[in-house]
């Protein structure tokens, strides 16, 4: 008992010797430890200073360098770039400087323009010359577009900051119906006129208010087409930056109109549009039992003129003589009832482009029509296919089409198609699949069943070889006629690559991946197999080189041509130096050959045209690429 107190006591005694050593106050920087900083700091003397060892380093303290003084003064010049002869820029710009990277610093400057359109802005105290700056101008101007330019880079004092400005007309007036009343909505459009003939490229765009007033900016200097339409709103009161509020869609109503206007810097242009009544063109789709189609999506169009877009589901087709014509889609309602906008004896294209929950396969016939009319369009059935696996629907099941792009099921494992011709069609998940099944369009409603299977057999594949590969090319082609290249990559050399093939005849070829390892330069390896018999190759990874070729004239030109290469066992190869596919042509330039060569001498048959043939003879080595030159 005694003997455990005495050891207890000796510890805190220790212990309390540390913590007086630790917190005893003490003075860290004397006098010896100090370097000269600045005149009123002198620090040591110089003779001290001279007996410094390399022992005492240590013990100097590491101060930060101050910032690098810029002189009083500096400024980084601005000139404005576009800016128009009429309308000289005057008001200043609003220049905001940031180095958040460091210091989290701002400086916000007001610059004057001078009439040449140049300015300078100021540099705030903290800016050095390698600090990245994040800068925002903004300015506005009579005549112009609103300014807004943003950088983030050094701001060197003796470079000049050259912003673009665009110039712009103004255009104002008001559209109305054929009974005075306001249009609402209306889209206005301008196109610039190119030889008197519009060019389908909008250069300016806005909508009508609630009084039908609008505001239209447009280049200046040119002759434009202004193109109104009345369009439907939008579900939300809600007007973009450009003032258009509506939802793209064409208004069944009215006739879209145009006028060719010239425009000039700070001379607004007044123009008024009244637009008229169109006529009755009011169709219907319905499916063969008629019952109608709700939400098909019906296109109509006029042949003729030069189409002008309005907007992703509006354009218009502008007549020689001045007129214009509307097109774009439509969608029916419930009723499956839609009303095109036309003018009286025109000759209208219909066609269903789209159905809503069902794909299109194909293209749906055409329907003309003239204008009064009441056109009906009937729709085949959709057929709808259901993906089963193991009695279980599959969702998201892959739906392929011979000729079409891939669709994908519903969740519920279910898709529509309308088919517009015969198809054919399988269905996929994984390893799992159907067979081809041809379908083709039906007046009656029907279900088909795509049973999916386990059809692919996974084939393993070795590359044995003393250096391990990463990823390879995998071409292979089936006697039936499909054919693939996949790039397999594995991290684990010590496994196979796996292909998932369907049970057949196969021919295979392994080439060189595109990785940057022993990978490129992996000579390619064929081999015939049958998946019915075996699951499993072992093919030999034998390394080769490459070579890359120059051809060089007197001039020191890069010369084109073909090169063919032919090795010791004197069998010629056109091989692949990547010129548009074409085997054994190389450009005018530094060319690589993308096939991997076995490791020995070959000689090249050069041909640029000439009257004769130039040799080379070179040696591949493995994992190496040679360099070959002819200098003509």
């Amino acid at each position: 008992m005694q003997r455990s107190l005495v050891i207890t006591t000796c510890w805190l005694a220790i212990a309390a010797a540390i913590s007086t050593w630790f917190w005893w106050p003490r003075d860290v920087t004397s006098p010896d430890d100090r370097l000269p900083t600045t005149e009123s700091d002198p620090g040591l003397p110089e003779s001290d200073l001279e007996t410094i060892s390399a022992d005492d380093i240590t013990h100097i303290p590491i101060r930060s360098p101050s910032p690098a003084a810029h002189g009083p003064g500096e400024e980084i010049r601005i000139t404005l770039r576009g800016t128009h002869a009429l309308a000289p820029w005057t008001q200043p710009l609003r220049v905001d400087l940031s180095d958040r990277k460091r210091k989290f610093a701002t400086a916000t400057r007001d610059v004057a323009i001078n009439a040449d359109g140049e300015g300078a802005i100021a540099l705030p105290s903290w800016w050095q010359p390698d600090m990245q700056i994040r800068l925002q101008v903004c300015g506005k101007n009579p005549g112009y577009r609103p300014l807004i330019h943003r950088q983030h880079s050094a701001l060197p004092p003796d470079e000049i900051l050259a912003i673009s400005v665009q110039p712009v007309a103004k255009v104002r007036g008001r559209i109305t119906g054929p009974r005075g009343q306001p249009i609402q909505n209306a889209r206005i459009a301008a196109f610039a006129m190119q030889n008197g003939q519009p060019a389908d490229d909008m250069v300016g765009t806005t909508g009508s208010d609630d009084q039908g007033h609008y505001r239209l900016l447009a280049p200046p200097d040119s002759e434009l087409l202004i193109v109104v339409c009345a369009m439907q709103p939008n579900a939300v009161n809600w007007r973009r930056d450009d003032g258009v509020c509506d939802n793209g869609c064409l208004a069944s109503h009215l006739l879209p109109t145009c006028r060719a206007v010239q425009l000039t810097v700070g001379q607004p242009v007044g123009c008024d549009f009244s637009l008229a009544d169109a006529s009755a063109a009011n169709g219907s789709v319905v499916w063969p039992d008629q019952t109608p189609v709700a939400a098909a999506m019906v296109r109509f169009q006029h042949q003729g003129g030069t189409r002008l877009t309005i907007s992703h589901q509006a354009e218009v087709r502008w007549q020689p003589g001045g007129a214009v014509q509307a097109g774009g889609v439509v969608t029916s309602d419930a009723q499956g009832r839609f009303c095109v906008p036309a003018s009286d004896a025109s000759e209208v294209t219909l066609s269903v482009v789209a159905v809503d929950g069902t794909r299109i396969v194909g293209q749906l016939p055409e329907h003309q029509v003239t204008v009064p009319a009441t056109p009906k369009i009937t729709l085949p059935f959709p057929v709808t296919l259901r993906a089963i696996y193991e009695d279980q629907l599959v969702p998201h099941a892959r739906v392929l089409v011979h000729g079409d792009s891939p669709h994908r099921a519903r969740p519920d494992g279910t898709l529509s198609l309308l088919l517009a011709t015969e198809a054919i069609v399988r269905t996929e998940q994984g390893p799992v699949r159907s067979a081809w099944l041809s379908l083709a369009s039906n007046q009656l409603r029907q279900t088909v069943d795509m049973i999916m299977e386990n059809r692919l057999v996974e084939l393993e594949i070795e590359l044995d070889g003393e250096v391990p590969i990463h990823n390879a090319h995998f071409h292979w082609r089936c006697t039936d006629g499909r054919r693939a290249t996949e790039l397999l990559t594995r991290h684990d050399t010590g496994s196979p690559f796996g292909l998932l093939l369907e049970p057949g005849d196969y021919s295979l070829r392994v080439s060189a991946g595109n990785a940057t390892d022993n990978s490129n330069y992996l000579i390619a390896v064929k081999r015939s197999f049958n998946t019915r018999q075996t699951n499993r190759l072992v093919l030999p990874a034998r390394f080769g080189g490459k070579f890359v070729l120059q051809v060089i004239d007197t001039q020191g030109h890069y010369v084109a041509g073909r090169c063919t290469v032919r090795g010791i066992d004197g069998a010629e190869h056109l091989l692949d130096l990547n010129v548009e596919g074409q085997p054994g042509a190389f450009a005018a330039t530094t060319t690589r050959c993308n096939d991997v060569l076995p490791a020995g001498p070959y000689e090249l048959v050069i041909d640029v045209g000439g009257p004769s043939k130039h040799r080379r003879y070179m040696q591949i080595k493995p994992f190496e690429t040679t360099p070959v030159v002819l200098r003509l």
